[in-house]
């Protein structure tokens, strides 16, 4: 991540561009532990500097008491620029 997101590549991760405040808890990986805090962020969502992001999500619904997976998905709302 520090490589990617440094001055030479210069990609930026989504939750901390996001216009809107990020949705979800900052975590992203669950290891199927419901009620224990989710603190770990594993999975990324990372873009460049003309991309502007809306808004940011890390869905955590539990369905019939567990979750479908041990990783949150990560919903990003994103603009693309225009391309002339």
């Amino acid at each position: 991540m520090r490589l990617l997101t440094g001055s030479a590549i210069g990609l930026r991760e989504a939750r901390a561009a996001s216009k809107t405040a990020p949705v979800g808890p900052a975590g992203t990986f669950n290891g199927f532990k419901p009620g224990e805090p989710v603190p770990k962020a594993i999975d990324h969502f990372l873009l460049g500097k003309s991309v502007e992001v809306r808004r940011y999500l890390v869905l955590s619904q539990v369905i019939d008491g567990r979750w479908p997976s041990d990783h949150f998905p990560v919903l990003v709302d994103v603009s693309l620029p225009e391309c002339r």
